[in-house]
C-alpha cells in the first residue's frame, strides 16, 4: 500500500511531518528528498484511532490519533 499523508501538531495544526508513506511487513515507512531518496520506517501498534511509531528499542518515537481530511 503506497501514499501520502501529512502530519500535523498542536492546537495550530502546523505541519510537522509530509511525503510518501507505505507499508513493508508489520513498518510504516517514510521517505523524502526526491534528489537522494532517504526513508524511515517504525514498528507500528494501532490502538482504536491512536497510532503509535516504535524504534528498534520499543520507544515510542510518536503517539498520534488518526482523522480524515475533510
Amino acid at each position: 500500500m503506497d501514499g501520502a499523508a501529512t502530519l500535523v501538531e498542536g492546537l495550530r495544526r502546523e505541519l510537522a511531518l509530509t511525503g510518501k508513506w507505505w507499508i513493508d511487513g508489520n513498518r510504516l515507512c517514510r521517505g523524502w528528498d526526491r534528489d537522494t531518496p532517504r526513508f524511515v520506517s517504525w514498528a507500528v501498534l494501532i490502538d482504536g484511532d491512536a497510532v503509535s511509531l516504535h524504534e528498534t528499542n520499543d520507544a515510542i518515537f510518536l503517539r498520534a490519533v488518526t482523522e480524515s481530511e475533510i
